[in-house]
């Protein structure tokens, strides 16, 4: 326990309680694990202290880096930290904490700086053990020492080269505008946020596949289904393993065919352009687009002018405020399945500006309403 006024030591003071701190066996602690405890506080020094501390904590917890230490000398000064750096990360983390993030942009933030302060920990653990302070480098005589272990050095390479994918990424989704497009691209099968592709020049429409597996037999199957509903053999196809990268894909005037299985998706692009979604080779119960866990509030959002869903179904896997959301447009459903899973509150939600057709449709397991318009 140490009071207030002890902070204030001359450096002969500050080395007789170092050395009696030792000689007593007192641990040293990073200051973001102290807590402050007191049975009086008339002079309102605890409390202070309290409430230094706890600022301390939340700037290292909330707004501190691992690679902040290491970029340091490139932004030198305290103006551009704190429009740089700091005004974006305290706004992150009021957003985080009043849930205007989606949670599955939440988790990602949150693993990828688990994961680069675990890097940060392993690179000083590598950087300690390395001891090229210790070595007597000569340039006459060399030849018998080895001054570095090359698996480390590897191994640091790699992590110093994933720290900056981390950091690259963490710089978007700490933008306010880019954190949408950087989710989006996430869930388009991009792992890292950053493969863009310049869109296909081709203005032809297209005819985009979803399978989870496509084998000799499902091309079989697909060719006879698909010939039956095309007539024109030059149609050119896009093959895709997961909804999110179809929908990413599409434009105007394409279709989007899904073959029998469950597709789990995290937060998906918002359907802007005028395409149609249509289960083939199987049943509504058979081809399954499933919410993750932490996806947000809404599953999809439709924002085109005509949109078709036939032949699927739509589950959520945890609590969602609604499975569909039509923002404007023309939305039609045939033969769906709308399962909000017992955890949904509405399967569908209606603005002003859209209008739905249903036909052959079922709508189950939503905890509130069934259709708000």
């Amino acid at each position: 326990q140490i009071h207030p006024k002890e902070c204030e030591l001359t450096a002969e003071q500050f080395d007789e309680k170092e050395t009696l701190m030792k000689e007593t066996k007192i641990v040293n602690i990073p200051l973001t694990q102290l807590y402050v405890i007191s049975d009086g506080d008339c002079e309102d020094q605890f409390h202070r202290t309290a409430l230094i501390i706890e600022q301390i904590r939340f700037f290292y917890g909330h707004l501190w880096r691992p690679w902040d230490e290491m970029t340091s000398s490139e932004t030198a000064g305290h103006e551009p930290f704190v429009e740089t750096k700091l005004l974006p990360r305290l706004e992150l983390a009021f957003d985080m904490k009043d849930k205007i993030i989606p949670q599955s942009t939440i988790n990602r933030i949150k693993n990828l700086l688990s994961e680069g302060w675990a890097i940060k920990r392993t690179l000083e653990a590598i950087d300690s053990s390395t001891s090229f302070g210790e070595m007597d480098i000569s340039i006459e005589d060399n030849s018998d020492v080895d001054y570095i272990n090359e698996p480390d050095l590897v191994q640091a390479l790699k992590l110093k080269l994933r720290l900056e994918d981390i950091e690259r990424e963490m710089r978007l989704l700490e933008d306010k505008h880019l954190r949408i497009i950087v989710s989006s691209l996430r869930s388009c099968g991009d792992s890292n946020g950053f493969g863009i592709e310049l869109p296909s020049q081709s203005q032809q429409n297209k005819i985009h596949l979803i399978a989870q597996k496509f084998t000799l037999v499902s091309m079989k199957d697909i060719t006879s289904s698909v010939s039956e509903m095309i007539n024109d053999t030059t149609v050119e196809f896009e093959f895709h393993k997961n909804f999110g990268q179809a929908l990413a894909s599409v434009k105007s005037g394409d279709k989007i065919f899904v073959m029998p299985g469950l597709y789990s998706c995290p937060i998906l692009p918002w359907i802007e352009s005028d395409i149609e979604v249509k289960g083939i080779c199987g049943t509504a119960d058979e081809i399954i687009i499933e919410a993750k866990e932490s996806i947000g509030d809404i599953f999809i959002n439709c924002n085109a002018l005509k949109v078709v869903f036939s032949g699927l179904t739509f589950r959520s896997t945890s609590e969602l405020q609604c499975l569909l959301m039509i923002h404007k447009g023309f939305v039609t459903f045939n033969d769906c399945v709308l399962d909000g899973n017992h955890q949904t509150r509405n399967a569908l939600i209606v603005l002003s500006k859209a209008k739905v057709e249903i036909e052959n449709c079922r709508i189950v397991n939503e905890s509130g309403n069934s259709i708000i318009s």
